[in-house]
C-alpha cells in the first residue's frame, strides 16, 4: 500500500516535502465538558459539507442539547476534513467561524505562519491527498482514519510567492468551473420539477384532480416483507431483491446483481416477484425516502422482496401496475406516505398508513394511454439528465486535474 502520497508525483526542485504537522496544528482546540449548558452554536456535522466543499446552512444548538461529539472549536481559515465515512470527501475551509463547533468526526486542520492557508487547502483538497486519506482508512461500512496519521500525510511547499500565486489561480479556475456546475445543477432541478409537474397533470388528471380517488387497499392488494438477508438452513435458496435495488432502479429485472439469502414456502409464495408488481420503500432514515418505487416488467422466478420494503399487486380490472408505479412517483401521493411515516430516528410505514393511501383511479384504458405518455417523456427527460451527468463529471474531473497540477508544480501558473 501506498504511505506517501507524493511517491507517485514528479515535483520540481523548488518544491520541499513537509508533513501537515510541520506547517499546521491538528484538533488545536476543543470544547470544555464543563461547557455552560445554555452556551449556544452552528454546529458542523458530515452532512453540512455540500458541493464544492463549501458548508450548508447550519443547526443552531446549545451545548446541553448538541450530540456529544459536538467538541472541535473551528477559527477562520481552518480546514476541516472528515475522518469517518472518508469516502464522502468532506472537506471544507472555514470562513465565517463565529461560534462554530465541529463534530469530533473531522480532523480541525489550522494553517500556521509556515503555509499559507488557501494553499494548503487546494492541496488537501486535491486528488492524490484525498486518495490518501481514503486508502489508509480502516473498516468496512464506516472507514475513518486517525488524526495522527493524516497529521503525518506530506504536503509539497513551494515558496510563499509560489503558493499565493497559485491559491490565486485556483480560487480563479475553479469558480468558473464551480459557476458551470452549479447552473447545470439549476437546469437539472428546473428538469425534475417538470418532470414532476407532468406526471402530476397526467396522473391526477388535466385540473390536477379530475381523476376519482380510491385507498391503496381498493386497487392493489399490498404485504409487508419479513424476509432477511440471511440464509437459513432447511429454506429455499433465493435471491433477494433488497431496499438499495428499489432505491437506484426504476425498474427490477433479471439483470440485477442480488445477493442470495433463504426464505420459506409461504415467503415465496408471497413475496415471490411476479410481472406488473410495484415494489416501494416502506422505511428509512429520512420519511422523502419512504415510498420510492419500482416497477417489475416481467416474473422473476426465485426472486423474493427483501426487508424494509413493501409489495403492491394491483387488481387488474382496476388498476395496472405500471400505472400504480407512476402514482407513487407522484409528489401528491409520495406527501401522503411522508406525512403518514412514524419514527425519530427511523421512519416507517404501517400496513394500515400504506393501506389508506389514496390514489387517482381513471379508467383502465385510460392509465393505458397516461402510461405511454408518461414513459415518453420520462425517456426524454432521462436523456437530458444522463447528459448533465456526462457533463458534470468531466468538469469535476477537469477540475481535479488542474487543483493537482497547480499544486504540484506540473503547470505553470502566472
Amino acid at each position: 500500500m501506498i504511505t506517501d502520497p507524493l511517491e507517485t508525483l514528479v515535483l520540481p526542485p523548488r518544491f520541499q516535502k513537509r508533513r501537515v504537522c510541520d506547517v499546521a496544528e491538528v484538533n488545536s482546540e476543543v470544547l470544555s465538558g464543563d461547557t455552560v449548558p445554555g452556551y449556544t452554536f452552528r454546529y458542523i456535522d458530515i452532512s453540512s459539507v455540500e458541493a464544492f466543499g463549501t458548508l450548508g446552512d447550519l443547526a443552531v444548538t446549545t451545548f446541553k442539547d448538541a450530540p456529544s461529539r459536538a467538541r472541535r472549536i473551528v477559527r477562520e481559515n481552518d480546514i476541516i476534513v472528515s475522518t469517518v465515512r472518508t469516502y464522502l470527501r468532506a472537506i471544507a475551509r472555514i470562513t465565517d467561524a463565529d461560534n462554530v463547533i465541529a463534530s469530533t468526526g473531522f480532523a480541525v486542520i489550522r494553517p500556521t505562519d509556515e503555509i499559507d492557508p488557501d494553499f494548503l487547502y487546494w492541496w488537501i483538497s486535491a486528488h492524490p491527498f484525498v486518495e490518501q486519506v481514503v486508502s489508509q482508512s480502516v473498516g468496512v461500512s464506516y472507514p475513518a482514519i486517525s488524526a495522527e496519521k493524516l497529521a503525518k500525510m506530506l504536503v509539497p511547499v513551494p515558496s510563499r510567492e509560489e503558493q499565493e500565486r497559485v491559491a490565486r489561480f485556483l480560487e480563479d479556475e475553479c469558480a468558473q468551473v464551480d459557476r458551470l456546475l452549479a447552473e447545470m445543477e439549476h437546469f437539472r432541478s428546473l428538469l425534475i420539477e417538470h418532470q414532476q409537474c407532468l406526471i402530476l397533470e397526467f396522473v391526477h388528471g388535466s385540473e390536477g384532480g379530475d381523476h376519482p380517488l380510491r385507498p391503496l387497499k381498493q386497487v392493489a392488494r399490498v404485504e409487508t416483507s419479513n424476509v432477511d438477508k440471511k440464509t437459513v438452513e432447511g429454506e429455499t435458496v433465493v435471491r433477494l431483491c433488497n431496499y438499495v435495488d428499489v432505491y437506484k432502479n426504476d425498474i427490477i429485472t433479471d439483470e440485477l446483481e442480488m445477493m442470495v439469502a433463504s426464505a420459506t414456502a409461504e415467503q415465496i409464495s408471497r413475496l415471490g416477484l411476479k410481472g406488473g408488481d410495484v415494489i416501494f420503500t416502506k422505511d428509512s432514515e429520512t420519511p422523502d425516502d419512504i415510498a420510492v418505487p419500482a416497477y417489475v416488467p416481467h416474473d422473476l422466478p426465485g426472486v423474493v422482496c427483501g426487508y424494509h420494503l413493501a409489495i403492491a399487486r394491483t387488481f387488474p380490472e382496476v388498476m395496472t401496475g405500471q400505472f400504480l408505479y407512476w402514482c407513487l412517483k407522484s409528489k401528491r401521493v409520495m406527501d401522503q406516505f411522508s406525512y403518514s411515516a412514524s419514527g425519530v430516528t427511523r421512519y416507517g410505514l404501517s400496513q394500515a398508513a400504506i393501506s389508506s393511501v389514496l390514489v387517482p383511479v381513471p379508467d383502465v384504458s385510460e392509465q393505458h394511454s397516461i402510461v405511454e405518455r408518461l414513459e415518453s417523456m420520462n425517456a426524454r427527460v432521462n436523456e437530458l439528465l444522463a447528459q448533465l451527468e456526462q457533463s458534470a463529471t468531466l468538469l469535476n474531473e477537469r477540475k481535479a486535474a488542474i487543483i493537482t497540477a497547480a499544486v504540484t508544480g506540473q503547470m505553470e501558473v502566472a
